[in-house]
């Protein structure tokens, strides 16, 4: 499970950057996009990645939790009683042996109820930290990945 959240924060990173994509890049993002899935869960229902984590958002006044079920490249359905309102911006909080990732995400539709879900969209870069990381700061999936697996500069301390 945890390498396809790694997966996912990888992609995300690299949708997120704001400049150019070196051809590395550019292919590792088309690769990760043909196994995530560019579409939201809720209209790629075949090629979605069906998982069963616990996670935790933000809400108006608070914080919610649930059971993510469901996730592509674009987004993820989660099961909760305690949705946001349509529209929300929300912080996504999945956390998988020692490793916590964090999506930023708009909820796109709810579903009220015993059997209540909601269903979001990717809005910004993920960050991933872990107990491991260099001088416990939090980073970003792409910054991990060139760090940890010798893309770009190395770090100098």
């Amino acid at each position: 499970m945890i390498d396809l959240l790694e997966s996912l924060c990888e992609y995300r990173a690299l949708v997120a950057e704001t400049g150019p994509l070196d051809d590395a890049d550019r292919a590792r993002l088309l690769g990760l996009a043909q196994v995530l899935g560019a579409e939201p869960p809720w209209r790629a229902r075949e090629t979605a990645s069906r998982v069963e984590l616990s996670v935790s958002f933000t809400s108006a006044g608070g914080f919610g939790s649930g059971t993510l079920h469901s996730v592509t490249g674009e987004g993820m359905v989660i099961a909760t009683r305690s949705a946001p309102t349509s529209g929300a911006r929300t912080i996504v909080r999945v956390a998988q042996r020692g490793v916590e990732y964090v999506f930023p995400a708009r909820l796109v539709w709810r579903a009220m109820g015993k059997n209540g879900a909601m269903g979001v969209v990717f809005d910004g870069p993920p960050t991933r930290s872990a107990d491991h990381d260099l001088l416990g700061a939090t980073s970003s999936a792409l910054w991990a990945n060139r760090a940890l697996f010798g893309r770009g500069d190395p770090m100098l301390a």
